[in-house]
């Protein structure tokens, strides 16, 4: 499952708490970590995520202070589906 959102750097960092309802359809913990992209909508020093079990953090590189927005796209296994896994496709013909 996934979410996506908006948010914006205040002093080079932000914080983002996911929701109970995305939280309640996903299973979080250390087997089964969420995975985070986000994209810069301006210039930064570069950007990294510290991820939690509710939420993650969002810290510009390098000590940067920028106030800059960005995009964030988060996905995590599907709750009760956490040894599932499609099967691999057949080669192409």
């Amino acid at each position: 499952f996934e979410d996506q959102g908006s948010a914006q750097l205040v002093s080079g960092r932000a914080h983002i708490e996911l929701s109970p309802e995305f939280l309640s359809t996903v299973t979080v913990d250390a087997a089964h970590p969420m995975r985070v992209f986000v994209t810069a909508n301006g210039p930064t020093n570069g950007l990294y995520v510290i991820k939690g079990l509710t939420g993650f953090d969002v810290r510009e590189d390098l000590g940067g202070d920028s106030n800059t927005d960005f995009d964030y796209r988060i996905t995590a296994t599907r709750k009760g589906y956490e040894g599932v896994r499609l099967p691999p496709s057949s080669p192409a013909r």
